[in-house]
């Protein structure tokens, strides 16, 4: 405690005096600039180090990775992680589009590696798929397919924006961090259906598919009405964040809209339980649910 006092400029004495709103507000600061500097101090000796996250899957650490530094602070999503655990079984498969570093990959492959499930992991961003590859490997998963390309609404090549500095969790194809030093980067894009078609009938093995790709969800949702119209079609986690969409060119209400469409019940998390989730004017962040089956998805839920 006393150096993190040291680190934000204050003492236990000083602290006292402080109301009690002030003092959590200034304690929360605190611990961002501690873990902050704990986590620039891994990098004092090297560029890069493996540590442990949940079940004793590793994680190597890059310094330039906003997901790493989150998840070496120990707490990042964890409803969503929690969600997967449940809801996934040994035989089923799961689609991780906007896969970053991977660790909702590696959570559902840890859940899924004594059963026949696969999973499919998206990233385009050329370096963070780098190292996407490396925390699959250091894991020793075998049943994971990583492919380095972006979901979209159309197959080709487009420029994508990719951020530096410690702010790769928002590589997007909208300009959202426009203060942040970025280079344009080619990447590929494919769609859902078309990737459900390459796969053939392992598409319907895929239960779960998580969708998080800083403000693209509209076109995501627009390249998969097919496959997401069936009435067997997956249940969705998806990031809705609209300062990120309207970057985009989109909106999340048109991500809650196409939802609706493809008959899906859009859901939110509140403690351990899923309740209906109603249409906002405005998303600051959240991570809502999608599913065809309501019902049925709870008492999945229930006997996990």
């Amino acid at each position: 405690m006393n150096s993190l006092f040291a680190l934000i400029g204050l003492n236990a004495t000083t602290l006292k005096f402080l109301s009690t709103p002030l003092k959590k507000m200034v304690l929360k600061h605190g611990k961002g600039i501690y873990l902050e500097h704990h986590w620039e101090r891994q990098f004092a000796y090297r560029d890069r180090f493996v540590f442990s996250v949940d079940d004793d899957l590793k994680i190597v650490g890059h310094r330039d990775s906003y997901i790493s530094m989150r998840l070496f602070e120990g707490n990042f999503e964890r409803q969503e992680i929690s969600f997967i655990k449940r809801y996934l079984r040994p035989d089923e498969s799961f689609m991780d589009i906007g896969a970053n570093i991977g660790y909702h990959t590696l959570i559902a492959a840890n859940q899924l590696k004594e059963g026949k499930g696969k999973v499919y992991a998206f990233e385009p961003t050329p370096l963070t798929f780098d190292w996407l590859v490396e925390n699959i490997a250091i894991n020793g998963f075998e049943h994971v397919v990583a492919q380095a390309k972006a979901m979209s609404n159309e197959r080709g090549r487009f420029l994508f924006n990719q951020y530096h500095g410690g702010k790769d969790a928002y590589n997007s194809f909208g300009d959202v961090m426009r203060s942040a030093p970025q280079t344009a980067v080619e990447v590929e894009t494919t769609t859902i259906d078309q990737f459900m078609g390459s796969i053939g009938a392992a598409s319907r093995n895929i239960s779960l598919i998580k969708i998080d790709v800083e403000g693209w969800e509209y076109p995501v949702f627009k390249g998969g009405i097919e496959f997401l119209s069936r009435p067997d079609a997956p249940v969705l986690m998806v990031e809705f964040t609209d300062q990120n969409a309207r970057k985009a060119g989109f909106s999340c209400q048109k991500v809650y809209d196409i939802g609706r469409e493809l008959g899906y019940t859009w859901l939110e998390m509140v403690g351990d339980e899923l309740k209906p989730s109603p249409k906002k004017s405005f998303y600051e962040y959240s991570n809502l649910y999608a599913t065809k089956d309501v019902e049925l998805l709870k008492r999945r839920l229930m006997f996990a």
